[in-house]
């Protein structure tokens, strides 16, 4: 008995691996399948066919051990248009002042908690648009800025879209700007 549990087991197992291992396989972007040799395009385009009839009449096995397919598409991007945040202050005379500029060297006002990995989705938008945080971290941001620069009278913040470059070639700024949010000292600091 102990040894037909142990095949049935080590069965049961090799089974749910290869269920994994199917599951597991990613969904291509069409945009990127258009973009592939006609063969390798229709093989591409194979895939999640092949996928669904290898894992249907295993549906409730899958449930009850948590396997799941991979329902998103693998290194999707929104595109080739990005955005590069502006944080800039206006003085009394009226000129207005770049304090920050996302990837910019010579005005990187607090480029460590701008630019940080886990705080960027808040304010770099995405496929769906913005975050719901946007807009008090705009308010947060443009308050700290009227603080640690007393001669501001207001702060605007800002994105321009910016074009990515194939092959790594950089960026081109686009001079179009989005997402914008104003704040005087007066709103922000009675």
């Amino acid at each position: 008995m102990n040894r037909v549990w142990r095949s049935l087991r080590a069965a049961i197992i090799t089974l749910l691996l290869a269920l994994g291992f199917v599951a597991g396989w990613p969904k291509i972007a069409p945009r990127v399948v258009a973009g592939l040799p006609p063969g390798l395009a229709r093989l591409a385009e194979l895939v999640p066919l092949v996928q669904r009839a290898v894992l249907r009449p295993f549906t409730p096995l899958a449930n009850a051990f948590g396997i799941t397919t991979q329902n998103w598409t693998l290194f999707s991007t929104t595109g080739g248009i990005r955005h590069r945040m502006y944080v800039e202050g206006r003085e009394r005379d009226g000129s207005w002042q770049l304090l920050h500029r996302a990837q910019d060297d010579e005005h990187a006002y607090l480029r460590e908690t701008i630019e940080y990995r886990r705080l960027r989705p808040i304010w770099n938008p995405h496929r769906y648009g913005l975050a719901e945080g946007y807009v008090p971290f705009t308010r947060w941001l443009a308050r700290r800025a009227l603080l640690d620069f007393p001669r501001l009278e207001r702060v605007r913040i800002r994105q321009e879209e910016i074009e990515i470059l194939p092959r790594g070639a950089g960026f081109r700024a686009t001079g179009h700007f989005v997402n914008r949010r104003e704040y005087s000292r007066a709103e922000l600091l009675p």
